[in-house]
């Protein structure tokens, strides 16, 4: 189970609509009803899934591969000559983009040499494009459009700080990705981002729909050089997710399952 089946998420337009289905047939799908195990993403899902459902899960997460994802510290660029920022995601509505731009547009107010890329392609790229042009805000923000996975990993590598701004999330394999790079990270209080920023204390979060918030935690971290402690904390979170990590608690839970039907 990815989402959050309890009627908290939306989809890619930013309708909410996963409580109406889930409650009324996600419970028949014999996926459900047959399963000799139900795997959660997050805490959260798992809570949800015993609530709607009635089933007990348990929490395996995705996983990232730590060999291609790891901090580069040559790569980063001086915070005084470039403060960088980068957000990774479809140009969806849910994905709260707008909200990043105009936070951008107040933070450039004290920090002039603040730059956002965001990373991703999707429908609202013309109208997020002609946004940053409205503000003028074409030296401090780059849509990128899609690109190939290891230039993502460079980006990531330069980058100060990873900002995801979505009104809802199932799990972020971006945001797992960012962290692995050493990346502190502003989130919106959403998938898996809520529960590692509050366990490793390595970013901050902040409320949906709000670039106000937004630009006050990226101004703060910078301000007061929060940056390369949470960067370390990042790294140490990261090793929770490594495919390695995960593979062993899939062959565990296999055994389980395994060892049971034999009896």
């Amino acid at each position: 189970i990815h989402n959050d089946p309890n009627g908290k998420d939306t989809n890619l337009m930013g309708i909410k609509f996963t409580a109406r289905i889930s409650r009324k047939y996600w419970r028949y799908l014999p996926q459900i009803r047959y399963s000799n195990k139900v795997i959660s993403l997050t805490t959260d899902a798992k809570r949800a899934v015993l609530e709607i459902y009635g089933h007990e899960s348990v929490v395996i997460p995705n996983g990232i591969d730590k060999t291609r994802f790891y901090p580069d510290m040559s790569k980063r660029i001086s915070i005084t000559e470039r403060f960088e920022i980068v957000s990774i995601g479809l140009l969806y509505p849910v994905k709260g983009f707008e909200d990043a731009i105009n936070a951008i547009d107040i933070v450039r107010k004290t920090i002039p040499h603040v730059h956002l890329n965001i990373i991703g392609t999707g429908p609202l790229f013309n109208e997020l494009e002609t946004l940053i042009n409205n503000k003028n805000l074409g030296d401090n923000i780059s849509l990128l459009g899609h690109l190939p996975h290891n230039e993502i990993i460079s980006y990531l590598q330069k980058a100060h700080i990873y900002l995801l701004t979505s009104i809802s999330e199932g799990f972020s394999l971006s945001f797992l990705e960012a962290i692995s790079c050493g990346l502190p990270a502003i989130s919106t209080a959403v998938g898996v981002a809520t529960s590692v920023i509050s366990e490793y204390e390595n970013g901050v979060l902040i409320p949906i729909h709000n670039p106000e918030a937004i630009a006050h935690e990226i101004i703060n971290m910078y301000s007061f050089e929060k940056i390369e402690e949470y960067s370390q904390k990042s790294v140490n979170a990261s090793k929770s997710f490594s495919w390695e990590t995960v593979a062993i608690q899939y062959l565990d839970l296999f055994e389980q399952i395994l060892l049971k039907h034999d009896e």
